[in-house]
């Protein structure tokens, strides 16, 4: 399982439920960008992927 360091930073009061935000590897350290939580999701999973986790971010050896 990979680990990520996520930043996530609010747009303003007036729109509390949109986030933006980084994502980095924590072994590589270059982040991609998000601009809502479906984008961030999109991350996570692509990089779930590659790295053979589920979308659950459990590995294939948890119950």
């Amino acid at each position: 399982m990979k680990s990520y360091i996520v930043r996530i930073y609010r747009c303003g009061p007036e729109k509390r439920s949109q986030i933006t935000g980084v994502v980095e590897p924590a072994e590589c350290g270059k982040g991609k960008a998000f601009h809502n939580l479906m984008e961030l999701w999109a991350i996570l999973a692509e990089n779930s992927e590659l790295d053979g986790t589920s979308d659950t971010g459990l590995d294939d050896h948890s119950a």
